[in-house]
């Protein structure tokens, strides 16, 4: 069935590393760094989200061989100073609805500074940079393993007090 998991980037999708190069977002590592901003990488999610809306954002960023950066439609981004989703980006074109499976998951980061810049101007949120995005999250991800169906105010069969998974480095 299909899972709608906001805030993740296509994983062939470009990003440049501090060392490593333009390298493919599925292969960024916790502690690697995001130029041009300094950003460091504090986690690395992988999503089997089949049935997630995308759009390509055109890059800026020259060095990049990509033309556009494939990202979910409810990826926060900066545009004029505010925080918009991505499928309402003015730039934004719309594309397929993502199909990867667990072969080709959807990768998301958590950095530092709670973005994931690309170039000064294009800036997006880092997978946890509301409390509102988690609390979104949670409950598609709970409403869909559970059957939990919130519309109807059924009680969810868990309760969840935080909205942060994560690993340590060591792990």
């Amino acid at each position: 069935f299909p899972v709608t998991i906001p805030f993740c980037f296509d994983p062939v999708t470009k990003i440049n590393i501090e060392n490593r190069g333009y390298i493919p977002i599925k292969s960024v590592k916790i502690g690697d760094v995001i130029l041009p901003a300094r950003e460091k990488v504090t986690s690395v999610f992988k999503f089997y989200a089949n049935g997630q809306p995308m759009v390509l954002i055109p890059r800026d960023d020259i060095e990049s061989d990509q033309s556009a950066i494939r990202v979910s439609t409810n990826h926060y981004i900066l545009y004029e100073k505010k925080w918009i989703r991505a499928g309402d980006h003015p730039k934004a074109i719309q594309t397929f609805d993502w199909t990867g499976g667990r072969q080709y998951p959807l990768i998301c980061l958590n950095t530092d500074r709670c973005t994931i810049t690309f170039s000064p101007n294009i800036v997006f949120a880092d997978y946890d940079e509301t409390s509102i995005g988690d609390i979104t999250t949670m409950k598609n991800l709970q409403n869909q393993v559970n059957n939990i169906n919130y519309e109807t105010g059924e009680s969810p069969l868990y309760v969840f007090s935080e909205y942060s998974p994560s690993l340590s480095p060591e792990s």
